[in-house]
């Protein structure tokens, strides 16, 4: 059986194999930037997916708050411009256009009265949880002849990359 997910992204980047995006002179970082690129490719398809999972008239931008979401569970607003390094007024429309959805919630914090947590709703949370493990499971399947050690190296490095690019991009004022 196909999953949504390999049937959506597999066919987003079919037939980009790795030497044919090299540079013409083989540097290194050409390389690194097309696949990169490619990987790329294959998380907004995979972003897309869950959207139309989620609900059909989600936009597929909000996936990295949804998603947020349904990792974190209930944050405040916040926390999720911070997180997700978003203007506060793009990451409020977001936030409303999911709650019109029926996606989102907003609820009381517990800590503080004055203060809202925004969470998935239930139903979006069995769906995200749902494609989620979907997720992983196709996970399980890209990397099932690598070893412990292969999966560890690449996590590392993907890491320190991101933690890389991220200071980079920003001079250091906000690490990732």
């Amino acid at each position: 059986m196909t999953s949504t997910m390999e049937s959506t992204v597999g066919r987003a980047v079919l037939g980009q194999g790795a030497a044919g995006r090299e540079t013409a002179d083989g540097a290194p970082l050409g390389a690194l930037e097309a696949e990169v690129s490619a990987l790329w490719q294959l998380r907004r398809a995979q972003g897309r997916a869950l959207a139309r999972l989620l609900h059909p008239r989600l936009d597929p931008s909000a996936v990295p708050l949804l998603a947020a979401l349904g990792t974190q569970g209930a944050v405040r607003s916040t926390e999720l411009v911070r997180r997700l390094r978003l203007d506060p007024s793009t990451l409020s429309r977001q936030i409303s256009a999911a709650e019109r959805l029926g996606l989102v919630e907003r609820l009381p914090d517990p800590t503080d009265a004055r203060a809202r947590l925004v969470d998935l709703t239930p139903a979006a949370r069995e769906k995200y949880t749902a494609f989620r493990a979907e997720q992983l499971e196709h996970w399980q399947r890209s990397v099932h002849d690598w070893s412990a050690a292969d999966v560890e190296t690449l996590t590392t490095l993907l890491r320190r990359l991101r933690a890389d690019w991220a200071h980079t991009a920003t001079d250091g004022a906000d690490e990732a």
